[in-house]
């Protein structure tokens, strides 16, 4: 079961595989803006991650930069 407070991406919503189809930067930007520094573990979950591979190296260069980062 997933926290309450976890950064949620379901990709099996069109609008939202388009957009990250599109740009996949837009994750990094929008978990830079939701991410609370002051937690000792963040949670970021991608429903159906496979359709969008590319969506892996976004995530990687997160968990890089957030230590506390689980994923």
């Amino acid at each position: 079961m997933l926290p309450k407070d976890a950064f949620v991406v379901n990709l099996l919503l069109e609008d939202r595989f388009l957009e990250l189809a599109k740009n996949s930067s837009i994750l990094r930007e929008e978990f830079n803006a939701w991410t609370n520094p002051n937690l000792e573990k963040q949670v970021l979950f991608v429903d159906e991650i496979q359709k969008l591979p590319a969506l892996l190296d976004e995530i990687q260069f997160l968990m890089d930069q957030h230590k506390h980062l689980q994923v």
